[in-house]
């Protein structure tokens, strides 16, 4: 009986270790094991993560409603197919929030950048008001194509 107990403490602990370790690595992973499309997505979450970091999104940006997406790049849409990057909103937790407290709207825009050597693409967002669909905010970021083949980027 004793064995038994110990054996599943033993299991159970090295379950939590297991659980931990994928956690810490699970970015590493998604990037090693990823399809282009997912890279994409990684390398954009990683670098909005790095912006709210450095408080360099506005206040509004933890009151978006809703995210809608327009694919102007062929490339890029044609490598992300239905793949959309998870950017950490507050309409993620919309349970947490009152209704009145999600007013805006990120109208998430994908432009070529089209260069011989270094071909890309360009991410630009703008938040709306909801109601008097005033853009509020606006900011572009441009990727590379290139950064795709490396390990993981900072």
């Amino acid at each position: 009986m004793l064995t038994r107990i110990l054996g599943l403490i033993i299991f159970i602990a090295a379950m939590g270790i297991a659980y931990l370790a994928y956690e810490q690595y699970s970015d590493e992973i998604d990037w090693s094991t990823g399809t282009p499309a997912k890279r994409i997505s990684l390398l954009i979450q990683s670098d909005f993560e790095q912006l709210e970091k450095e408080n360099a999104l506005p206040p509004e940006w933890k009151h978006i409603l809703k995210t809608t997406y327009k694919m102007n790049s062929p490339v890029t849409a044609s490598l992300m197919g239905d793949e959309r990057p998870h950017l950490k909103t507050t309409h993620r937790d919309i349970k947490d929030k009152p209704a009145t407290d999600l007013t805006y709207e990120a109208e998430i825009e994908v432009i070529d950048l089209p260069d011989d050597k270094n071909p890309g693409f360009i991410l630009q967002i703008s938040l709306l008001d909801i109601k008097t669909r005033n853009k509020v905010f606006e900011i572009g970021r441009s990727y590379y194509f290139k950064k795709l083949n490396k390990k993981k980027p900072d």
